[in-house]
């Protein structure tokens, strides 16, 4: 069994706990491979990536890969982005800021 302390402000403790309490806690984020774990209380806090028993868990973690939000285009443009027939776009007050300095950068002199 391990113990873990929290890198919060209160410096929380938690345990015991066994691997693969540890294990899940390291794939929801909740520690990492510096989290300090001890195996009893009367031990001196240790890195997680320390502890030869538990390093098998930061290699895992390390070598599985990291879940990505797929990019989504939406299929129609926003109602604000078209103009009624026959009229120009005018610039949002951003966008015309924004031009202003872009212009007075360039023109400024050196």
């Amino acid at each position: 069994m391990y113990y873990f302390k929290a890198n919060d402000k209160d410096e929380t403790k938690y345990g015991p706990l066994d691997a693969e309490q540890i294990r899940e806690w390291v794939r929801e984020k909740r520690m990492d491979d510096h989290s300090l774990v001890r195996k009893s209380p009367y031990e001196e806090w240790r890195p997680l990536n320390l502890i030869e028993e538990l390093s098998y868990i930061c290699r895992e973690a390390a070598e599985s890969p990291v879940p990505s939000t797929p990019l989504t285009i939406p299929a129609v443009v926003p109602a604000a982005a078209v103009a009624p027939a026959g009229q120009p776009i005018k610039p949002g007050k951003l966008q015309a800021v924004a031009i202003m300095t872009l212009a007075g950068g360039i023109m400024a002199p050196s």
